[in-house]
């Protein structure tokens, strides 16, 4: 009942307003001979009348060899006036209103990616022109016009000549409704907190603090964390010969709004049975602002049997914010960490400073080719080069003017950017790409493929040595990390990939392909300097006709590194997994029946394992393995009917090790195995009913996700350890999403249509980590932990059950 009454005080009165908007369009005007009287040409319909008058020509000349071929046949005459733009103008208008019902504590997941509001609506609209006998064609779309997920695109041009493409999308991004945060922004890229609450905090002994940040955090305002993305695209493409051609694009991608971004620090307090920390974070409203600026131009020139191209591309990105400055709430002056090593008081500075993403620049330039030999053979190659450039201005070590900083330049403090080595990175990257492609088929049935691809990423910026930094959230000089100095590592890499691939075709349904690959990397500051990897693979292909088809593949690959640098990792048996020992099995099955022309039945599997050296911790095991099947089933010329099944499954298992006051002893040693299902189910209807005048289409989409961990001690952990040692069981993840979506229609004239949506969701969701999340989670956080200073964003979603019912107008010709 709550829906009806609704409907009718906000949906009529759209729908009204929709039905006045576009009435003129719904009555047809008069027309003369069967065109529409006084129907203006667009712009640039003038050349048109060119590709008319040659059509005509050509119908003339046609007309002429007919007239000799049966000269007992009279010539129809040609019409030499081409046809009217309007004539052959479509348009698509659909407008009304919308009503959502949406429940749950935190429902910020429903609109996640999309914005689904209430009143009147704009849903869509679409205008297209291609006269019939002329090669121009327009179009013109949009979706949601005012929504944050809107969508436009105009596509125009000429088929051979030239085409021209405009497009702007945007893409938001919802973290949350109704987080809490004490910051407010005061300028770009500099957040504060109010004096006396920084004061109070302060002074607030630990005991009592608590309820002192619970009371302002309960009169917080409350805030949204969203990003918004917006893209406007711009294509072309034109064709200057038979043989030339040009083309143009130009992206400006825009990112505003505000996301969580986390800071903190701890302090480790030894106890007879292992460590309790003093756990010390501030999530912050990050403000962002990004525009992105890609620009590319390329020519090219083909021939039969072989052709050239090269393209140009500058990109160029910009954050308007490069530095954020904070307030820390719980500090209102300076203080450096105390202690040996500075183990207390970590994180005492008033205010803090993140360096944001540089501003940064990139030049492009590529250069590629083909050529068509005998025997079905054609040799391509590719060559690129690009020049990264970032230069932005470094931020100073800190703002935390209590820190007793060494090595800096005498005349100068911490809090001063003169005091660094130097003023800005002077980032320099440049990278060089090849890829050399031939094909050629030897015999009849038997084919044969070389490929081989080499990628350089060279970072030349100089290494830049500091005298140390900041350490311990922005509370203590630290001069070196494991008696390593502090110092930038510009990595580079060099990527090679070597292929050969046969293709046997052993019978008329049957071919074998067999390929064999390599890839070999080279790296710099990394710990891995050089690796290799060999892989062999094998598939069948089999179609006997043309009611089956399948295909079922394996391959097995064997990475290697030479030798393995730990670096200044505190413990030396850790493996990075991108570079350690591999062994990957990836087989998979893929096939198609169809029982008849209106049945259709189609499946795939897959399996893929990867093992790592089980001496070493980390990850020691990745396996992945899906499944899926789909049904489509024509019952009638205007009804289909479709059904599909997946479920997928990934499961991992890792070593590790808990560090005690007597590090890393293999008593200590705790496993993880973690295993992730999910289960997806969709079926779904489209019908024409009532002499092709009513409109159904109606789906449902079921997903069950749950993510299961267990862990466990292979040993006996030591008693000095155990509250670091000891598995602790997590408890299992589960979420389950339904949707039900339907759009019933009815044609009540060949120009208006009316219709009905509606969308039923529930979304479930049981995750222990964001149940019981908080602004201030102090009570939720073990009692080894001590979270007093644990302020955080509450920028979470949970389960919510929505409702959305819609009705439109929708008006064609």
């Amino acid at each position: 009942m709550k829906i009806r009454c609704t409907l009718k005080t906000k949906l009529f009165s759209s729908l009204c307003i929709s039905l006045f908007l576009l009435w003129p369009a719904i009555v047809p005007g008069q027309t003369v001979n069967n065109s529409p009287v006084s129907a203006p040409l667009a712009s640039g319909s003038e050349p048109d009348k060119n590709a008319r008058a040659k059509e005509n020509d050509k119908a003339r000349e046609a007309a002429k060899v007919s007239n000799a071929a049966a000269p007992d046949k009279a010539a129809r005459p040609q019409p030499d006036t081409p046809p009217s733009l309007w004539s052959q103008f479509r348009f698509l208008f659909e407008m009304g209103g919308q009503f959502t019902d949406l429940t749950g504590e935190r429902p910020s997941k429903f609109e996640q990616s999309r914005q689904v509001r209430e009143g009147y609506l704009f849903r869509r609209f679409r205008i297209s022109s291609n006269p019939e006998g002329s090669p121009s064609f327009l179009r013109v779309i949009g979706r949601g016009p005012g929504e944050r997920d809107q969508h436009y695109l105009v596509d125009f041009g000429s088929y051979g000549t030239f085409r021209a493409t405009a497009e702007w999308q945007g893409y938001p991004f919802l973290y949350s409704r109704g987080s809490r945060s004490l910051f407010g922004l005061d300028g770009p890229g500099n957040l504060r907190i109010p004096d006396s609450i920084q004061q109070t905090l302060q002074n607030t002994p630990d005991a009592s603090l608590p309820a002192a940040v619970q009371g302002f955090v309960s009169s917080a305002p409350l805030t949204t964390l969203r990003v918004q993305r917006q893209m406007l695209k711009f294509t072309q493409r034109l064709n200057l010969t038979d043989h030339w051609n040009l083309r143009f694009r130009w992206t400006n991608q825009k990112r505003f709004g505000s996301r969580p971004l986390g800071t903190g620090s701890y302090e480790r307090i030894g106890t007879a049975t292992g460590d309790t920390f003093r756990v010390m974070s501030i999530e912050l409203p990050e403000p962002v602002e990004y525009i992105t600026n890609d620009l590319s131009a390329g020519i090219g020139y083909v021939r039969d049997k072989w052709g050239v191209n090269f393209d140009y591309t500058w990109s160029k990105f910009d954050n308007r914010i490069p530095l954020l400055s904070f307030d820390n709430p719980f500090r209102a002056t300076d203080l450096q960490a105390t202690g040996s090593g500075g183990v207390l008081n970590r994180m005492a500075f008033a205010r803090g400073i993140f360096a944001l993403a540089p501003d940064n620049e990139a030049h492009s330039i590529q250069l590629s080719a083909f050529v068509d030999l005998p025997r079905q053979t054609r040799v391509s190659s590719a060559l690129g080069w690009s020049f990264w450039r970032q230069n932005e201005q470094f931020a100073p070590y800190t703002l935390n003017s209590a820190i007793i900083a060494s090595g800096l330049p005498a005349g100068t403090s911490v809090t001063d950017p003169a005091s660094l080595p130097r003023r800005s990175l002077e980032g320099a990257v440049d990278t060089f790409t090849q890829e050399h492609l031939l094909t050629t088929r030897l015999t009849e049935k038997f084919a044969a493929t070389l490929r081989y691809r080499y990628y350089d990423y060279d970072n030349s910026t100089a290494d830049i040595l500091f005298p140390g930094y900041a350490a311990f959230g922005e509370s203590y000089w630290r001069t070196n990390i494991n008696s390593k100095p502090i110092e930038n590592e510009p990595l580079s890499f060099r990527r090679q990939t070597a292929m050969a691939e046969t293709v046997w075709d052993l019978a008329k349904p049957l071919n074998w392909k067999l390929e064999y690959k390599w890839e070999g990397w080279t790296r710099r500051h990394r710990q891995v300097a050089e690796s290799n990897e060999h892989t062999i693979g094998t598939q069948l292909s089999w179609q006997p006709g043309n009611t089956f088809s399948g295909k079922l593949s394996y391959h097995y690959s064997d990475r290697s590194p030479r030798a393995y640098d730990p670096g200044i990792l505190e413990f030396r048996l850790l493996r990075m997994f991108d570079q350690s020992k591999r062994l990957r099995h990836n087989a998979s099955l893929q096939m198609q029946y169809h029982f008849r022309p209106d049945l259709g039945l189609s499946g795939t599997l897959g399996y893929l394992s990867d093992d790592y050296d089980q001496n070493f911790y980390g990850l020691t095991k990745y396996v992945q393995g899906y499944g899926s099947l789909d049904l489509l089933y024509t019952a009638l010329e205007t009804t289909t009917f479709y059904a599909s099944y997946s479920r997928e499954h990934y499961s991992s298992s890792l070593n590790q090790i808990a560090k005690t006051a007597v590090p890393f002893d293999f008593a200590n040693r705790w496993n993880r195995d973690e295993r992730d299902a999910v289960d997806s189910f969709g079926a779904g209807l489209t019908t024409y009913l009532v002499k092709d005048k009513l409109f159904i289409d109606a789906h449902y989409a079921f997903s069950l996700a749950e993510t299961v961990t267990n862990t466990f001690n292979p040993g006996t952990p030591l008693a000095a350890s155990v509250l670091n040692a000891t598995a602790i069981p997590f408890p299992d993840v589960k979420t389950r999403f339904h949707e039900f979506n339907s759009d019933i229609s009815y044609q009540f004239t060949p120009n208006v249509a009316f219709g009905v949506r509606y969308i039923y969701e529930p979304y479930r969701l049981n995750d222990y980590a964001w149940d019981g999340l908080q602004p201030y989670p102090v009570t939720l956080l073990p009692t080894e932990n001590d979270g007093r200073r644990f302020l955080l964003l509450d920028s979470r979603y949970t389960s919510h059950t929505a409702h959305a019912v819609g009705l439109y107008l929708r008006f064609t010709r």
